[in-house]
């Protein structure tokens, strides 16, 4: 093998363990946004042996409290998590997150229902999702120009 062939080597194995690293990264990424949101939305010390219905608001934007500053927050917080989504997703990276980020933000709200102190609402399980879904997009398209 003459020098410009172990070259070649060297540059493959180089790319080839950047491209792992960064797959690393981006699952790390994917279980930090997942453990951030587990955190703030999760009731920790709060679960009751019984669901409190009558404090569900039903109907996204109408049943209170709908703050300014709560639907705001609720998109920031998922969009890391749509994020990390298209950065491990393939195919239909929005779609994926979308969907992951209903069924992480649903569980969230379900057991919120097993809280004193917490509210479970259907403006944060839309506004949830909108977050993972923004965030998606905009990272597919910044991928794509890549």
């Amino acid at each position: 093998m003459d020098a410009l062939g172990g070259l070649d080597v060297v540059v493959h194995a180089l790319s080839r363990a950047c491209r792992i690293v960064a797959g690393m990264r981006a699952r790390v990424f994917l279980l930090v946004a997942i453990a951030v949101i587990a955190l703030l939305v999760l009731p920790w010390g709060d679960f009751q042996g019984h669901t409190h219905w009558a404090k569900v608001g039903w109907i996204p934007f109408v049943s209170p409290p709908v703050r300014l500053r709560d639907i705001v927050a609720n998109v920031l917080l998922f969009t890391p998590f749509g994020a990390a989504v298209s950065l491990n997703t393939r195919r239909f990276p929005v779609l994926v997150a979308t969907l992951g980020g209903a069924t992480l933000s649903f569980l969230g709200e379900a057991t919120q229902l097993y809280s004193h102190t917490r509210f479970p609402s259907a403006t944060d399980l839309v506004t949830n999702t909108v977050g993972a879904a923004v965030a998606a997009v905009i990272m597919s398209r910044h991928l794509k120009r890549r």
